[in-house]
């Protein structure tokens, strides 16, 4: 197990581990690719695994990037992923589409550097909108201000995220000049994973070939327009690297919240005590009479921006998880009339056998 502490591998882990007693070896999830993964098990070797009928088909236990799992050979010496162990942390979002299924970015991963290249992509709205989903899944949120050489003021950055979130931290840096990446280094360490995400061409790629050294990472030229980069990497991918483990990530046109309808509490911590004051419990904290949210935005205790993002994200989630009960309902009768209809066809099996 040495090179899986490299890895990340905990105490906690082991005893889950060991607990299965049934033959299996540990790995972690590099890579996804069509119908397989690459794994890198306790030799640090990168092999090819598929997975399991049973993972397979269930959404809640199939594996993603980051993940720890179990593997066993099959009779032709294939190897078959046949446990994910428990994730300590998770970054997930609603994947594209009408379908409410969630999409794993990366799991088990200490800090997410939520990454943005002023001035055209920088946005406290897309960054609130991180956090929120950053906090939802347990990890640690850095906020990475990229290219400041292009910036006449990179310092009033650090000031509008603060503004926002001042508990967080927010690094300034130029990879190609060395600004700022021993404050990335402090962030990892070994065994520490941690994850950029943000929107394409804003240069996560080019920083984690910084962290790593080498030009690992695919990057692509600077629009003039916009100064971001185009659009380089096209899958998510474990790097192992001396100041600790990266998960490189496609750039996001969108981030679609995934979580309970009260995650915005730890985004807008100014904003949650506001809405237990409000005359009724059920207020939307609109237009309705004795509501402190919007007293308190009158008063000047509350900016109006920050409680419409509130709002919106609010209205999302509650909205997503109505969808996700009705989900539920479905897919619990669809299970009750395979179930019968399996009944059904034991039954008639056994009146006609064969």
């Amino acid at each position: 197990m040495s090179y899986l502490r490299t890895l990340g591998w905990t105490d906690e882990l082991q005893k889950e581990f060991d607990a299965e007693a049934t033959g299996i070896i540990a790995a972690r999830v590099s890579a996804e690719h069509r119908g397989e993964f690459s794994i890198i098990n306790d030799q640090g070797q990168t092999q090819r695994a598929a997975v399991s009928p049973t993972l397979r088909t269930d959404s809640a236990l199939r594996p993603a990037v980051g993940d720890w799992v179990g593997l066993e050979q099959d009779p032709d010496g294939k190897w078959l992923i046949v446990r994910r162990f428990t994730r300590r942390t998770e970054l997930v979002r609603k994947a594209a589409g009408e379908a409410v299924r969630v999409q794993v970015v990366a799991a088990n991963i200490d800090v997410v550097f939520i990454t943005t290249s002023p001035p055209g992509d920088f946005n406290l709205r897309r960054i609130e909108r991180y956090l929120t989903a950053v906090s939802e899944g347990g990890a640690k949120a850095v906020v990475v201000v990229t290219k400041i050489d292009l910036c006449d003021d990179p310092n009033s950055y650090v000031a509008k995220v603060a503004s926002i979130a001042p508990n967080v931290d927010v690094a300034l840096v130029c990879a190609p000049q060395n600004i700022g990446l021993d404050v990335l280094r402090s962030h990892l360490g070994p065994g520490r994973t941690g994850t950029f995400v943000g929107s394409s061409g804003v240069g996560k790629s080019t920083l984690s070939n910084a962290l790593l050294g080498e030009e690992t990472q695919l990057t692509g030229p600077v629009r003039e327009s916009d100064s971001r980069g185009r659009h380089v990497t096209s899958h998510r991918e474990l790097i192992v690297t001396d100041s600790g483990i990266i998960i490189d990530t496609p750039g996001m046109r969108e981030l679609a919240l995934w979580g309970k309808p009260d995650a915005t509490a730890a985004t807008y911590p100014e904003i949650e005590p506001y809405t237990k004051q409000c005359r009724f419990q059920n207020c939307s904290h609109r237009q309705e009479p004795g509501c402190a949210v919007v007293a308190a935005v009158d008063s000047g205790d509350i900016e109006a921006d920050r409680l419409a993002a509130y709002l919106k994200q609010a209205t999302e989630l509650a909205e997503l998880a109505t969808k996700r009960e009705a989900q539920s309902r479905a897919d619990f009768r669809q299970g009750q009339r395979r179930a019968s209809q399996s009944d059904k066809q034991s039954k008639r099996s056994k009146r006609n056998p064969r």
